[in-house]
């Protein structure tokens, strides 16, 4: 094909080519890649592994054995040296680790399922803890339940009721197990929530993640989001 043959085809093509990059830019908005690569990486850096370590008793033909039980979660590092998590991950009499060091809990409700934790962490800027009122927005949340690094899910507010943010994203209840604790954001990359759990029903062949939102969060804290989690600087 001669120079002018090739030209008239890619020429005639143009308005094919200008389809699909329209249609990808459209699929990357619906799949959240409008999200910064900094938010990620900085709500990646906020993300920890909390896990629990208790020894317990069996007897067996041979005798008692000791016994290691795991668990494990994921956590947010909300300012240097602590971290929010769940309180449904923690056992007693167990001892926690966050990325291998050992954590005290600072303060804890069973009301909220959260948690707050101190251990040494890296310092890292302000983190905005935010609210959201509308379904529809695009969203991701970071975890790491402990088996290697830390995952990005993105995904959509399906609902938002007085208790909780409904979510989609992840696959289903098993791919989700030690994700309890893993970070909610905006596009912004804003804190909006802590996820609980998943929730699925036979009727539905959906799964969705169970988030605690910023307004529970913020009561949890406190005092402490009047000292160091205030939005005025947006």
């Amino acid at each position: 094909m001669d120079s002018t043959k090739k030209a008239a085809a890619l020429f005639s093509m143009a308005p094919i080519l200008l389809f699909l990059d329209v249609w990808l830019i459209a699929d990357n908005i619906r799949s959240g890649e409008t999200v910064s690569t900094e938010s990620i990486r900085l709500a990646k850096r906020r993300c920890v592994v909390v896990e629990n370590n208790r020894h317990t008793a069996r007897k067996s033909i041979l005798g008692v054995l000791a016994d290691l039980e795991s668990i494990r979660g994921t956590g947010v590092i909300i300012q240097k040296n602590l971290v929010l998590t769940n309180t449904h991950i923690l056992r007693p009499d167990s001892e926690i680790l966050i990325d291998g060091k050992v954590a005290t809990v600072v303060r804890r409700s069973d009301e909220h399922d959260l948690a707050l934790l101190a251990v040494e962490t890296e310092k890292l800027p302000k983190i905005t803890i935010d609210e959201l009122e509308h379904a529809g927005e695009r969203v991701f949340y970071v975890s790491n339940p402990g088996r290697g690094e830390d995952g990005v899910i993105h995904g959509m507010i399906v609902e938002i009721d007085e208790q909780f943010i409904y979510t989609d994203g992840f696959e289903d209840i098993e791919t989700s197990m030690g994700t309890s604790g893993s970070g909610l954001y905006s596009k912004q990359g804003h804190l909006i929530g802590l996820k609980k759990g998943m929730l699925s029903e036979e009727s539905d062949p959906r799964c969705l993640s169970v988030t605690i939102p910023a307004t529970r969060i913020k009561k949890f804290l406190g005092e402490l989001i009047v000292e160091d989690f205030s939005q005025d600087d947006r």
